[in-house]
């Protein structure tokens, strides 16, 4: 903050490029406030090199007036660079956006980046595809985001070197946000045929990333081929599904056409469904709810009928744990990893303990065997539910009342 001296481009690029696992923090906001006036001070014109390896580093950045204060130092320096954008800076520098909400910076980055990409003499290659489409998972719909798509479309085109099946998850993964247009489907156009290409067999994550990406896409003969080419990698998969996988491509199927396509993508889900042997979130309700609005078809009757069976699975694995996800405090929700639930919130992360506003300070409660029991970092576990007047005593532990919480 309190330095005098200019930064050069190789300043800048180096200074954000080490930022790039910093996750959100005060600090790392402190930083980023005491970097953007140094930006625009700087009257020394930065290369490829330094605008991909500036724009990488925010990656893990989450929205904030420093990070966009940052984006709007960047955009007079991308618009004066006079070097070309090499493919890998192409991706770097797109792909460092991934957790840039909508903004007028934001839209004005995207804004100078796609006359760069055009500029580029070459197709892209796989790599760069992927982490370019993958770094606008967070932009909504505009102009300055269609023309990224736009400028995109023909490198993936022209581009002749294989997809990988991660390649495949992440460029369409990145196109969760992108509301139909003229732009998407070029881009679905130029990614159907690479797909289809592709030998490498993607595994379960893979698939439920590619079919996730697909939620905002209208129905059209561009999307039609994406599923196509996305049938016979879901029949190849020998990997198990995981219940988060089948629930991120259910909310990417929700487009109400039932084509054959589609159709298609259902009959190659339902054995997959049918394999999944761990529980499934009560986010299963929704994108049932949603797929049941969809023309009819024996495929959908089929991939209804499946995950009908799974519900009556969560509902039991609900009252074994005695969780009732309708009553947690304002802002949590609950989700699965690897059969094991854990609750979320936008602003304090996640945790394995079930969160209880009604306990004193610094207790959790927990259940084992489908038994609860109580945990504080301090004094430790116990049956009894504490209460406020005691949480000043050290809680007695179940082992004091002649047994084990662990039997």
């Amino acid at each position: 903050c309190q330095s005098l001296e200019p930064l050069n481009g190789q300043d800048i690029g180096n200074a954000l490029y080490g930022l790039q696992r910093c996750a959100d923090s005060t600090e790392l906001r402190a930083v980023l406030a005491a970097l953007a006036p140094k930006i625009c001070q700087s009257s020394e014109r930065l290369n490829a090199q330094n605008i991909g390896n500036a724009l990488y580093g925010l990656q893990r950045c989450a929205d904030s007036a420093e990070l966009r204060a940052i984006l709007d130092a960047m955009v007079p320096k991308i618009v004066q660079c006079s070097e070309p954008l090499s493919e890998q800076t192409i991706g770097n520098a797109l792909y460092g956006l991934q957790r840039c909400a909508d903004s007028k910076e934001l839209r004005a980055i995207l804004e100078a980046i796609a006359p760069k990409i055009i500029q580029y003499p070459e197709p892209l290659k796989q790599q760069a595809i992927g982490t370019a489409l993958y770094g606008l998972q967070r932009c909504a719909d505009s102009t300055e985001l269609r023309a990224v798509l736009a400028a995109l479309a023909p490198k993936i085109r022209q581009s002749l070197e294989p997809l990988k099946g991660q390649t495949v998850g992440n460029a369409l993964y990145g196109l969760q946000r992108c509301a139909d247009s003229t732009e998407l489907r070029a881009v679905l156009a130029a990614l159907a045929p690479k797909i289809c290409q592709s030998s490498e067999r993607l595994n379960a994550q893979n698939i439920g990333n590619a079919l996730y990406g697909l939620q905002r896409c209208a129905d059209s003969a561009e999307l039609r081929e994406v599923l196509t080419a996305i049938v016979p990698k879901i029949v190849q998969c020998s990997e198990p599904f995981k219940s988060q996988h089948v629930e991120m491509a259910l909310r990417g199927l929700q487009h109400g056409r039932n084509s054959l396509e589609l159709r298609a993508v259902f009959a190659a889900l339902v054995p997959k469904i049918d394999a999944v042997s761990d529980p499934f979130s009560h986010r299963l309700r929704r994108e049932l709810s949603a797929l049941q609005q969809c023309e009819d078809s024996p495929e959908l009757q089929a991939i209804v009928a499946a995950l009908k069976s799974k519900i009556t699975n969560v509902d039991d694995h609900e009252r074994r744990g005695r969780i009732d996800v309708g009553n947690l405090p304002a802002g949590w929700s609950m989700h699965w990893h690897e059969g094991k639930n854990f609750y979320y919130h936008p602003d304090h992360g996640s945790q394995w303990a079930l969160v209880d506003e009604s306990l004193p300070y610094g207790w959790s409660v927990h259940t084992d065997k489908g038994r609860t029991y109580y945990h504080h970092q301090q004094h430790g576990s116990q049956w009894s539910r504490p209460d406020f007047a005691s949480c000043d005593m050290r809680s007695v532990r179940a082992s004091k009342h002649g047994e084990s919480w662990r039997d």
